[in-house]
């Protein structure tokens, strides 16, 4: 990203987000993972899944989210 960026924290999440999902090793791996797999698991929904799991747990230690 250029150094005067408009772009705010989320967006900048996504760019950094599609070039690492984007890449083409990624797909190789997330590919040959599906086939060991089998219809068993839809490697997207579960990589969704646990991603944003991941990503929330930071988001509670780091107090970026309300609690009702």
């Amino acid at each position: 990203m250029l150094p005067n960026t408009k772009a705010g924290k989320y967006e900048k999440a996504e760019i950094a987000g599609h070039y690492i999902f984007g890449d083409h090793r990624f797909i190789e791996i997330k590919h040959a993972a599906q086939e060991m797999l089998g219809n068993k698991v839809n490697i997207d929904i579960y990589l969704v899944h646990h991603i944003k799991q991941a990503i929330l747990r930071y988001m509670k230690l780091f107090r970026l989210l309300r609690y009702k």
